[in-house]
């Protein structure tokens, strides 16, 4: 990406969001719907996730790899529509 990103065009987003939700149901205990403002605990579960799976393996001066990425993608997909359905004004 880089300094001269760009968001995708308009219509790439909501193919995109129905990816990320499928799977990913708002009634998944682990949301915690009645806890919206949790924002500690979402901090520290985020911080478990990067370094026991997205980080994991990797070096301090390493570069990102495929399994980097690959890691950090699955993550991602996972945990994010989560976070956009309980806390919606984000």
């Amino acid at each position: 990406m880089g300094p001269h990103f760009s968001p995708p065009p308009l219509s790439l987003i909501p193919p995109a969001v129905a990816k990320a939700v499928n799977g990913n149901p708002p009634t998944d205990p682990k949301l915690k719907l009645n806890e919206p403002f949790a924002f500690k605990d979402w901090a520290d579960e985020s911080f478990v996730l990067a370094k026991d799976t997205v980080y994991k393996g990797m070096q301090n001066g390493s570069t990102a790899d495929a399994i980097y990425i690959s890691n950090g993608t699955k993550v991602a997909r996972k945990e994010l529509p989560g976070r956009v359905i309980v806390s919606p004004r984000c």
